[in-house]
């Protein structure tokens, strides 16, 4: 028997016998596993590709370190410095105030020893406000009428000592007005404010003035 194929459009393209017709849908069969294998073998190959780009990128990936929360304190070099420059200047400056208070005590013991022709070895013993009230009446003749002395070689006592230094701040509030002149600070023996005091006192009395 002769077997006949037609085409889409009725038209016979091929005459073949039942044998070619059998081999020929062995040959297709045979086509058809090859390309599926052809095809699951493509797909494999390709999930492989797949595969081994993971891996390479999983293995060639860069790990980030985590960030850290805080920051260790960094230390400035130049702190050394500034902290030795700070102390520098602190140390000047003490010894600016202790060379100014060397010349206020200089002035001092000098007007004392115009005034009253006395050598003073330390100006904590102007405390008891004798020196202080003989320099006003020096100044200025009976300024303080009585001044209390020490008897006996003993030292004033307290009372009598706040006297004299009450005559002495109550003449200096009527020449300078009523300032903040403190009766502790007297008392202290407080080089700044005697100095200040004997200062002004000075310019508007000085020696050879007859008031």
């Amino acid at each position: 028997a002769v077997v006949s194929t037609q085409s889409t459009g009725g038209r016979p393209d091929l005459t073949v016998s039942p044998e070619e017709a059998d081999a020929l849908a062995s040959l297709d069969e045979v086509l058809l596993d090859g390309l599926s294998g052809s095809r699951s073998s493509t797909l494999t190959s390709l999930s492989s590709l797949s595969s081994k780009r993971t891996v390479s990128f999983s293995d060639n990936k860069e790990v980030i370190p985590p960030v850290p929360t805080s920051s260790p304190p960094v230390s400035d070099p130049e702190d050394g410095d500034a902290d030795g420059l700070e102390s520098s200047f602190t140390i000047t400056r003490n010894e600016g105030k202790a060379a100014q208070l060397q010349v206020q005590e200089n002035y001092i013991k000098n007007v004392v020893a115009k005034y009253l022709a006395v050598s003073l070895q330390d100006v904590d013993a102007l405390k008891d406000g004798v020196l202080l009230c003989q320099l006003l009446n020096v100044m200025r003749k009976n300024t303080i009428r009585m001044v209390h002395v020490p008897q006996g070689g003993e030292p004033l006592s307290t009372l009598k000592a706040s006297r004299n230094l009450g005559g002495f701040i109550s003449f200096a509030q009527l020449q300078f007005g009523r300032e903040s002149i403190s009766l502790p600070d007297l008392q202290a023996g407080s080089v700044p404010v005697i100095y200040e005091l004997l200062k002004r006192l000075t310019a508007k009395f000085p020696l050879s003035s007859d008031a």
